[in-house]
């Protein structure tokens, strides 16, 4: 649900971005329409945010891995408020509590049209994130394209443009599909697609409103779904998907 922000001396402004909260129904997402978000927001209470790559399984070296992933977690921390710092090199995988905030590569084989899903761990009463393991589909072919490039019908998945987009989902916002294709949280991608590198304005928004005590606010939700290609505009379905994922978080309380 977009939130309609007016200023007290300015023109009004939409802010249409999406947060992730603790109760987030299944949703049949699709273009134009943004899932309910019914809980409390998800956040990070400590910085920064520790992340560690696991490039097993990925088809490529370590350090061209690194190379994508680590400006894909600047390119958030450069608008403020949000803290990463690389953690290192490992060979873990989804664990859920152990604070590594692991990427990595796996097959889905309940989900084979999914490029990557983030699984969010967080206390249910205060919305706090503890953990989040981001997982990238291994039976697609991986790589690192030039910046630019929109050819659907270039097999290869860029790693800096998904994980730009599941970094979003890592520290609590959710899909904003009202804006179309162009903002970062969009819930589809295409195969041979490296344009959705840079944030918009919703995007920058959204991270603004978590982190830097911005009261313009947006909706919430959970989950991630991003689907192969697409042809003459078309995006692929992926509402199947999405419930698998949204079975996933994990919510835990505090004992």
């Amino acid at each position: 649900m977009a939130a309609l922000v007016v200023g007290m001396a300015g023109p009004k402004r939409l802010e249409a971005f999406q947060r992730e909260t603790t109760n987030d129904p299944p949703c049949a997402e699709k273009a134009g329409v943004n899932c309910p978000h019914l809980g409390t927001p998800l956040f990070w209470a400590s910085m920064p945010v520790r992340y560690f790559i696991n490039s097993d399984s990925s088809g490529l070296s370590f350090n061209t891995v690194k190379g994508a992933v680590d400006p894909s977690f600047a390119s958030w921390q450069s608008e403020g408020g949000i803290s990463f710092e690389f953690g290192g090199q490992s060979q873990a995988r989804a664990d859920g509590q152990n604070g590594q905030n692991t990427i990595f590569w796996r097959r889905f084989s309940n989900a084979p049209n999914t490029f990557a899903q983030t699984i969010v761990t967080f206390f249910t009463e205060t919305g706090e994130i503890i953990d989040a393991d981001t997982e990238l589909n291994a039976s697609f072919r991986w790589g690192v394209l030039p910046p630019g490039v929109d050819d659907p019908s270039n097999p290869v998945i860029d790693v800096q443009s998904v994980v730009t987009h599941e970094a979003g989902h890592v520290f609590g916002l959710d899909h904003e599909n009202t804006l179309g294709p162009q903002v970062v949280m969009f819930f589809s991608d295409t195969t041979g697609d490296s344009t959705r590198r840079m944030l918009t304005g919703d995007d920058v928004a959204g991270v603004r409103a978590i982190y830097s005590g911005d009261p313009e606010g947006g909706g919430g939700g959970g989950g991630c779904a991003l689907v192969p290609s697409r042809g003459g505009g078309d995006l692929w379905p992926v509402a199947a998907v999405l419930a698998l994922l949204a079975g996933r978080r994990r919510a835990l309380r505090r004992a």
